[in-house]
């Protein structure tokens, strides 16, 4: 043999170890890579989506309820800005927001999280005048309220950093 072919023996050698590493590492490694990126886009897309529909939803809402105000209103409520959220461990599209109702004794602060799809309520905050709302003659908390330390953590584990 000569030289010259024992050189292109090498190189052809080296060059078919190329293509099968190529070949390789295409079908074992950037493939299912390739699949588990895919994978991902369409969760980001599937979340993306829930959200845009949360706060859709989360506006319909929010305008049903001030259509709607509480009949012991003397005036129309001032609304606070609301929060739409989709809790994705909780699979919940969450709901924030509340008012003040100013009447002639005092002022009402009422405040909610509320599930939208479900209406149910998860977290409710109601005071009189920064006092505690009680039942008239009682003395006892309203049942359906927190105090506002339990209702500001209950809305920070609902919304998280949100």
């Amino acid at each position: 043999m000569k030289k010259w072919e024992i050189i292109r023996n090498i190189l052809l050698s080296i060059s078919a170890i190329v293509v099968v590493s190529s070949v390789v590492y295409y079908l074992f490694a950037y493939l299912p890579s390739l699949s588990e990126k895919k994978e991902l886009y369409e969760q980001e897309v599937e979340l993306y989506k829930r959200r845009e529909n949360c706060a859709q939803a989360g506006k319909e809402y929010h305008l049903s309820i001030i259509k709607n105000p509480p009949k012991y209103a003397e005036l129309p409520p001032s609304y606070f800005t609301p929060r739409f959220y989709y809790n994705h461990a909780l699979k919940k599209c969450l709901y924030h927001s509340g008012y003040l109702i100013f009447q002639a004794e005092g002022t009402i602060h009422e405040e909610w999280v509320i599930d939208i799809n479900t209406s149910e309520k998860l977290a409710f905050l109601s005071y009189f005048n920064g006092k505690d709302v009680t039942v008239a003659g009682t003395g006892e908390r309203l049942k359906a309220g927190m105090d506002k330390e339990q209702f500001n953590l209950k809305v920070k584990e609902l919304f998280g950093d949100q």
